[in-house]
């Protein structure tokens, strides 16, 4: 089996995409960072840590109730919308969303 260079460069990123940003979106939009002090070690356990939580949890939910293939593609759109739905910009977006009356 010929490995390139260019499939160690897909395996990095699609590692950080699915087992890194997840999280570290997560800890960024709670601001645990600021209020725990995290150093950088700390950061990268702690966000593999949500993300593999979060990567299980896509999972159990695309197998269960849509019954579709897991492969990497149907794991990496639904790790998309997790990490989009969780930015922080979003949040607040949706926070002010709900609390603004209509006129």
């Amino acid at each position: 089996m010929d490995i390139s260079i260019l499939n160690w460069i897909t395996f990095t990123v699609a590692f950080f995409y699915l087992l890194i940003i997840p999280g570290a979106n997560v800890i960024r939009t709670m601001g645990w960072v600021k209020k725990k002090g995290y150093t950088i070690v700390e950061f990268a356990v702690v966000s593999f840590g949500i993300s593999v939580a979060i990567l299980v949890l896509v999972s159990l939910a695309l197998a269960l109730w849509f019954s579709v293939g897991l492969n990497f593609f149907t794991l990496a759109i639904a790790e998309t919308a997790v990490i989009i739905l969780t930015t922080k910009e979003v949040i607040s977006f949706l926070r002010t969303l709900v609390k603004k009356p209509s006129a």
